[in-house]
């Protein structure tokens, strides 16, 4: 049996900070994958299942934005809040997912949620 793709994402904390992507070779295929699908064009939004390595798993969702929308987007960093140091407002979180096309509560990709 093939192993699961293995994938941490790890966001700036603050800005000029590094982010990392740490994955196994599946996570790291399933990756390409789905970048050369949204590179060429043949969707615009996509999705991949993938785990932590403590076994959880979670959707790893791509989505292309034309530059004006790219624009709009929050900054990534966790400092973003000064509410809550290093977590962002659930309302904040919120609106971040709607613009991705994802459940503003769950999180969740709305066309796995049917």
């Amino acid at each position: 049996m093939p192993p699961n793709p293995i994938i941490h994402l790890y966001q700036p904390e603050f800005e000029h900070c590094a982010a990392v992507i740490a994955c196994n070779e599946a996570g790291m295929m399933a990756l390409r994958k789905l970048l050369n699908e949204t590179a060429n064009w043949t969707v615009q939004r996509d999705a991949i299942s993938v785990f932590a390595n403590d076994g959880e798993g979670y959707e790893l969702v791509l989505v292309l934005l034309g530059d004006d929308e790219t624009n709009m987007m929050p900054h990534p960093y966790l400092n973003n809040d000064d509410s809550a140091p290093g977590r962002w407002s659930e309302e904040f979180m919120g609106e971040v997912r709607a613009r991705l096309g994802l459940d503003p509560e769950t999180g969740m990709s709305v066309e796995g949620q049917a």
